[in-house]
């Protein structure tokens, strides 16, 4: 590492000094390492914090996707990472022992999200967006299979997609409008309750 300290300024009575480097080794008197500051090839820089064993186990760093906080465990896996997107949009990570995503929470300025994953792939997904809220069922593609979400006017509706159709339209949808009971398939309503009495039928 190469370093080099800057001329004192005799206008101040205290000498000010910079050092720079590449890399700071932060280190008990035994000689175990407790932190490392680097740069790293890709321009960007992390800092590390060691356990008793020597090994990373929070990571503070950035990257051309934006900044991030690792927690890893004892095999120096990342279990835990707090992170912001290139906008600033930030999210929160939580990974198992092989670091497969098992959920994970996004927020924007217009949506919050916790997305739960089975092998890093979304399954079941539950917030809110901009037109409503709710819970989202998604196969291995990340396309919809089925919701429970409300809309503009928070009026809850049950909604089953057609898991071959790439289309994002519902198959059958079954919700409530104006305190009436709508059971609606994707070309046309069949059937409209009020409590338990039926108000129209399809032919």
């Amino acid at each position: 590492a190469s370093h080099e300290s800057a001329p004192a300024n005799s206008s101040h009575s205290e000498t000010a000094r910079q050092i720079r480097a590449n890399e700071f080794i932060l280190q008990e008197d035994n000689g175990r390492v407790a932190a490392t500051l680097r740069v790293l090839d890709n321009h960007n820089a992390s800092l590390t914090f060691m356990d008793q064993e020597g090994k990373g186990r929070i990571v503070i760093g950035n990257s051309s996707d934006g900044a991030i906080i690792s927690i890893l465990d004892p095999k120096s896996q990342a279990r835990i990472a707090l992170a912001t997107d290139k906008v600033g949009n930030p999210n929160i990570t939580l990974m198992d022992s092989r670091g497969s995503i098992n959920a994970r929470l996004e927020s924007s300025n217009e949506s919050a999200m916790l997305v739960f994953c089975r092998e890093s792939v979304p399954t079941l997904m539950l917030g809110q967006i901009k037109e409503g809220s709710g819970l989202f069922f998604v196969n291995d593609k990340s396309a919809p299979t089925a919701s429970l979400s409300t809309n503009g006017e928070t009026q809850p509706v049950l909604k089953f997609f057609d898991i071959g159709n790439t289309g994002s339209d519902p198959v059958l949808s079954i919700g409530a409008l104006d305190n009436r009971g709508v059971i609606a398939r994707q070309n046309g309503p069949i059937a409209i309750k009020s409590g338990d009495s039926i108000v129209w039928k399809a032919p």
